[in-house]
């Protein structure tokens, strides 16, 4: 009988292979230290300590580590603003030891982290500070960082303006989608000139508190040729969904815009935590508008207090 001949090694899987593979590893572990939440109630944030609005993962320990979980103290120390955490600082090359709530768990535990110093593993803010938002500001991307987001202008100058670009500097973005309804997107447009001229009423005083301001729109034309929102205040024309600008993916019409496609008031802390997040303008288009610049303003320090501040409740619509 013959034998048959050897089947022929096989071939070793391309490099191109290896680094998707990689990558989808990182995914992975990234979305398992990251679980979608829904945004947290004060309920939540009761008890202080720093919330992990971000996971990004390290040597050690950040696998034991899950965004909505509160850090109390530090090498027993207690914590209860982003403040004091950088004060510690995580990032050291030595072990750290981490007392922990988990995420409406409710009970505490230890867990030791390693992070290299040039590669900070937890975007946090503390629970008091973050519990500073009103309810009706507390849409999904609510206490989430850093989203994945880029704002375009496509006129002269061109500009992409990206959610890592604003990392390190608090930013209120209003954001105008187009209705899906013809008599809605006409009432929005008559709208957008009230919309701009409100905002550029409260630019400089934003530009002098550090905090950026922009417009951005899906316009049929660009927002930017529109004579109505001429002025310093940075007007883009598209907002687009970008996974490679930042950490946090987001879908923009479910989560950010919601079915009814209504307009979004973002504000972003400087560690990039999403600390208000309003869909449509419930109190009306001024006043909602007042109300989130002066959040923006005032409620947005990240250190120990003796008591948070809460915004009060909106006026009811029509209240000018």
């Amino acid at each position: 009988m013959t034998e048959s001949p050897p089947a022929p090694p096989r071939s070793p899987v391309p490099a191109s292979w290896d680094r998707r593979i990689a990558l989808a590893a990182a995914l992975l572990a990234a979305c398992e230290r990251n679980p979608p939440r829904p945004p947290p109630t004060a309920a939540d944030l009761a008890g202080g300590g720093v919330w992990i609005a971000h996971n990004l993962g390290c040597e050690r320990g950040c696998d034991r580590l899950r965004r909505g979980d509160r850090i109390l103290a530090v090498d027993g120390r207690p914590v209860s603003s982003g403040a004091e955490l950088d004060a510690i600082g995580l990032a050291r090359g030595e072990p750290v030891s981490l007392r922990i709530t988990p995420h409406r768990a409710g009970t505490t535990r230890d867990v030791t982290l390693v992070a290299t110093p040039s590669d900070p593993p937890l975007l946090t803010v503390g629970a008091a500070a973050l519990d500073r938002a009103p309810a009706w500001a507390r849409e999904p991307l609510f206490a989430r960082a850093i989203p994945a987001l880029g704002l375009v202008r496509r006129t002269d100058p061109h500009e992409l303006l990206t959610g890592r670009q604003l990392h390190g500097r608090a930013a209120l973005l209003v954001l105008w989608p187009p209705p899906t309804r013809l008599a809605e997107r006409r009432a929005r447009d008559a709208a957008l000139p009230a919309l701009h001229a409100r905002l550029q009423a409260h630019h400089e005083a934003l530009q002098r508190a550090g905090v950026y301001t922009a417009l951005a729109g899906f316009a049929t034309r660009p927002l930017r040729d529109d004579p109505r929102t001429r002025g310093p205040l940075p007007v883009f024309d598209h907002v687009a969904e970008a996974p490679q600008f930042g950490v946090d993916r987001v879908d923009l019409h479910a989560e950010l815009f919601g079915r009814a496609h209504a307009a979004a008031i973002v504000i972003l802390d400087r560690r990039g935590v999403v600390r208000f997040h309003a869909r449509g303008f419930p109190a009306g288009l001024s006043d909602t508008i007042d109300l989130a610049v002066d959040f923006a303003l005032h409620a947005l320090r990240d250190e120990p207090e003796a008591a948070a501040t809460e915004l009060p409740p909106p006026p009811p619509p029509g209240r000018r």
